[in-house]
């Protein structure tokens, strides 16, 4: 075994938190373990081989590439997990990540996750789970942030025209993404090439609306209808059929609430017919819609994962039919190692991934902003990637998709 496995820390990391010792030694196999020197990059942005990192003690700094200047984000410490954008894409980091002090870190290529998909399914599974839960945390955080800028615009335009004018965020120091911290310094870096990811934006393909079909039939015509939503079309048949077993219809009149903002999450949801409205809550009380679901559009994923409170509140456009699937019957699953529920995860996991990557861009794009109501948009835009997912048809995410076998 090696030596730095026996190290009490590395059990409570995330990604091995959640495997037993002969798993964690599994694992082990394929892990490097790097130490790195204060100002030595760790990732670089824009890097064309993706690996998962995970800090066992020191501290990095990230950061953005923006119009103005490369934008510090926030500062990491021991158990936090990186490149997990990349690692489930493909694609080229998204930050750059430097050590500020020494740092040892554990560091999982791509590549050999991949091979143990193919001989360690369960493992891995263990290991995806954990970076969803992460995952998941960065879309709440920024859902918080979003927050934070809304509750006093004038403040927040503020900030930006200091940054611009300073190459830092007045009073933050570690960037607008870290509203409040303490400053670190004053520097003033250049101007770098702004790079974006792939992840640009969807390209809609219709899904026709489900007809509902009783008795024993249902399920058979859920699985055909479900090959028509991209997502699930890479789904081998039976999978399919497996799944469309556990999903439950349930039915909305027009404006009919489906679910609450800060209520608890209990299953996630597939639009099978009509519209949904997502709808934030502003500080006056006031609602605000912020993107409309359709027909093979999924939300509420996130409950799956950490069983947190709903993000957002949904309501009923139209009539709509949709499909909901237990948080219960999901964990059940993942208890009994059931590749539908792998299968399924890794979908989340990817559609999580590309929400992100669309966001970070969209909110890196707001130190280009001079007016309040440029802000608002903005945010408005962030917001409405957080919310919309991923769609397959986008060509990163569809790549992502085929480099997987999902039978």
């Amino acid at each position: 075994m090696l030596k730095w496995l026996l190290r009490p820390t590395v059990p409570k990391l995330p990604v091995f938190r959640a495997l037993n010792r002969t798993e964690r030694q599994i694992l082990a196999e394929i892990t490097d373990h790097i130490e790195l020197a204060a100002g030595q990059t760790m990732i670089k942005e824009g890097e064309p081989t993706p690996s998962l990192w995970i800090i066992e003690s020191g501290r990095v700094a990230v950061s953005k590439n923006t119009d103005h200047a490369e934008e510090n984000l926030t500062t990491l410490s021991e158990g936090a997990v990186l490149g997990e954008l990349s690692l489930l894409d493909g694609q080229p980091a998204s930050a750059t990540v430097k050590a500020t002090q020494p740092t040892e870190a554990l560091k999982i290529e791509r590549e050999r996750l991949m091979d143990l998909r193919e001989n360690h399914a369960p493992t891995y599974y263990k290991i995806i789970r954990e970076v969803v839960r992460v995952m998941v945390e960065r879309v709440r955080a920024m859902n918080a942030r979003i927050r934070a800028l809304r509750s006093d615009p004038s403040r927040t335009a503020d900030l930006i025209q200091a940054h611009k004018r300073k190459g830092e965020v007045a009073g933050a120091g570690r960037g607008l993404m870290s509203l409040g911290a303490t400053p670190s310094g004053n520097s003033t870096p250049t101007r770098p090439k702004r790079r974006r990811s792939r992840a640009t934006g969807p390209i809609r393909v219709a899904v026709p609306r489900y007809e509902s079909v009783s008795g024993a039939a249902g399920i058979p015509a859920r699985g055909e209808w479900l090959e028509r939503v991209p997502r699930f079309a890479l789904m081998g048949r039976n999978m399919r059929l497996g799944l469309a077993g556990y999903l439950m219809e349930q039915d909305y009149a027009a404006n009919q609430s489906v679910c609450e903002e800060n209520d608890p999450g209990d299953c996630a949801f597939i639009v099978a017919s009509g519209t949904v409205e997502v709808q934030k809550k502003l500080s006056t009380g006031e609602m605000r819609p912020i993107h409309t679901f359709g027909p093979g559009d999924m939300f509420g994923e996130m409950s799956l994962i950490d069983g947190g409170n709903r993000a957002a509140t949904c309501i009923a456009s139209s009539e709509a039919m949709l499909f909901s699937l237990p948080v219960r019957v999901f964990e059940r699953l993942l208890d009994e190692s059931s590749p539908l529920a792998f299968r399924f995860l890794e979908i989340v996991a990817l559609d999580l991934s590309h929400r992100l990557r669309r966001a970070d861009d969209q909110f890196a794009d707001i130190f280009s902003e001079s007016d309040t109501e440029g802000i608002e948009a903005r945010l408005d835009r962030v917001e409405a990637r957080l919310h919309s997912g991923g769609t397959v048809e986008d060509s990163a995410l569809a790549e992502a998709f085929m480099n997987l076998t999902l039978d």
